[in-house]
């Protein structure tokens, strides 16, 4: 028997996670970078679904692609509201100590 071995990745583009994750993909977590968020993935054949995305040859089920796209910026935005918050509550102590 051979051993299934697991891959991980990260990307900022949206549509290529979307892909991935239909072809059995998992999203690890998000992460925020000064220049946007970066999705990373796992998965097993994950090497082989991004060759076949990036050479347009990848076959996805369209419903599904559509599915993850807007799980993935759900995700995207709620992670930037909660960023916000928590940085808007911190400049506010922040200015509560100056006074």
């Amino acid at each position: 028997m051979q051993a299934i071995l697991e891959e991980r990745m990260a990307t900022a583009d949206l549509f290529r996670s979307a892909s991935l994750l239909c072809r059995g993909a998992r999203l690890e977590k998000l992460e925020h970078t000064e220049r946007g968020i970066l999705f990373v993935l796992s998965g097993a054949g994950l090497t082989n679904a991004d060759a076949e995305y990036r050479t347009g040859r990848a076959l996805v089920n369209p419903l599904e692609l559509k599915l993850h796209l807007n799980k993935l910026r759900d995700q995207m935005f709620d992670k930037r509201s909660r960023e916000a918050r928590d940085d808007s509550g911190s400049r506010n102590y922040a200015r509560q100590d100056r006074r």
